[in-house]
Parts: structure tokens; sequence; C-alpha cells
């Protein structure tokens, strides 16, 4: 496969180069999406994994389905952003500011029935995640942010539901922080227009990231409320250049490649 000179390769680990929590890959999708990767890193291709895990269990994820290493991991929510062999990327962690008052997080949401923390390997210095028993109500949201703001203004709640368990997992980290931010920091110290920037996602915590100015694509295994989610904010972003794929994994990641023409 050949690739164009110069742009950004970015994706979501879980979900689209590995298989999701649960989930199926067809027979030869995980075998195709390595020898994409391997092909683009020979070919000098940037490449950075997005992960909502830790530095830890991304590299180990990566391990396990021998994926190339990236040139740069971004974790926790995008909280966290180092370079290929784990060293900090130390202007991003300046940017963050002071590390979260956990806490004061933890005082501010004391009293809510069925919100308790997350295993530990989800916390970070600038992320602290939640998990709530059962579908997060628009009160309750309301609730859980004005709470918050109470403890710092440039917090921000971001909630995914998990159809799957029925719990609704949240997360808090600073305003500034995030998947979208990161990728454009990334773009930023590359000297690369947002629209060489390539993003493949699969899940509402991606969504704002594809619409944000990247040439996005949500592969074809995507979860529902990322698609509905996509669809809703889509009008507001006329702007943004964002694609549907057909194929799952790494067979859609090929195809918006394709599309946005990356690769031929």
């Amino acid at each position: 496969m050949n690739f164009a000179a110069s742009f950004l390769f970015c994706a979501d680990l879980d979900g689209v180069l590995l298989p999701s929590k649960g989930g199926q890959a067809a027979p030869g999708i995980l075998d195709r999406t390595r020898a994409l990767l391997q092909e683009m890193r020979a070919a000098g291709v940037r490449i950075a994994y997005v992960s909502g895990r830790s530095l830890t269990s991304a590299k180990q994820g990566a391990r396990t389905f021998r994926l190339p290493n990236p040139d740069w991991w971004v974790c926790s929510s995008g909280t966290e952003l180092f370079d290929g062999e784990g060293r900090r990327d130390e202007v991003w962690f300046q940017r963050l500011g002071q590390p979260l008052d956990q806490a004061a997080i933890r005082r501010a949401f004391y009293g809510i029935n069925g919100l308790t923390l997350q295993h530990g390997a989800q916390q970070s210095r600038f992320t602290l995640s939640f998990q709530y028993f059962r579908a997060l109500d628009p009160m309750l949201l309301h609730e859980l942010r004005g709470r918050l703001r109470n403890v710092r203004a440039d917090l921000r709640l971001s909630h995914i539901d998990e159809k799957s368990t029925g719990r609704t997992l949240i997360d808090i980290f600073p305003e500034h922080a995030g998947k979208t931010a990161a990728l454009h920091h990334l773009a930023s110290e590359l000297g690369l227009p947002l629209t060489r920037v390539f993003f493949a996602g699969d899940d509402r915590s991606d969504v704002r990231a594809l619409l944000s100015g990247v040439r996005g694509v949500l592969v074809g295994n995507a979860q529902q409320e990322a698609r509905n989610e996509l669809n809703e904010l889509r009008s507001q972003r006329p702007d943004a250049h964002i694609y549907v794929a057909s194929q799952q994994y790494g067979d859609g990641v090929i195809e918006g490649l394709k599309l946005y023409r990356f690769a031929s």
C-alpha cells in the first residue's frame, strides 16, 4: 500500500485496532490491521494510539496483538501523552496544570446511590473515573456537573452508557484535556494542519474528536450510541469531515484512509 507523504495517523485502540470488550472481529481483520500498521511504520508515517486505558494497560494490549510501537500514546481519556518509549510529553503535562483534587471530587459526589469509583487502574493524576450502575438520567447528570463546578470550574464530565452491563462509565478531567485537545496538540507540534490528521474511532468518547476538523472515520462496528451522538452533533459542525465506514475494525480504517487519499 502507498501512503501520502505527510500525515498523522491516529486511532483508538479498543474497538478499532483491537477487538472491543466482549466483541468479535471477523477472521483476518486483525492480521490486516497489524499489516497496515507495519506498512505505515516502514513508510515513516507518524502513528498515535489513543486509549482510555493507562499507559501500562495500553502497551499490554498492543503487545498482546503484536502491534508495532507507535510514535505517541494518548492515554487515560486523553489526559496523558507519552512518546513511543513511554516518556512524558512535558509541554502537554505543563498545559494540564495542577492534578485533580480527587478527595474533593469524591466528597462532592458523596451520597449518590449507585455511584462508585472504577477500578484503580482507571485513575490517574488528571483523570478520576466513576461507574454508575444504571443509565444516567438527565437530571442526575445536571446535578453531577453542578457539584463538579463547585469543586473546580474547569473540570469536564464525560460519560458513556455501557449497554452490555447496563452501567454508565464517567470520567472527570480538565476541560483543556481530552482526546480532541491531545490530537490538536500533536498536529501543532508536527506543524500539520488538521486536514492532515486522520483519526479512527468507535464509541461516544471519540465523536467530538472525529468532528473537530480532523479527517475522521467511525468504523463499521461502532456502537449505536456513537452513531446517534454523531448524527445529533453533525449539524453543528457542517465543516467537519467524518465518514462512517461500512467495514469493521482495521478494514474500516483502510476504507477511510483510501477515501481521504492518505493511502492507495
